[in-house]
């Protein structure tokens, strides 16, 4: 599964806004997001409580 991953503009200030030690495991967190283990498919129905 390819994704990419976009980083809004008031979700980037945020981050920057954290101290530095919170803001590198964000940021490590989001990088290693394609590479995750504990990554799986969603399940349910489509459009369920629609």
């Amino acid at each position: 599964m390819k994704y990419t991953v976009v980083i809004k503009k008031l979700a980037e200030k945020f981050i920057v806004k954290l101290p530095k030690s919170e803001m590198e495991r964000v940021l490590k967190a989001i990088y290693d997001l394609p590479e995750g283990s504990d990554i799986r498919e969603l399940k349910g129905k489509k459009n369920k409580g629609l």
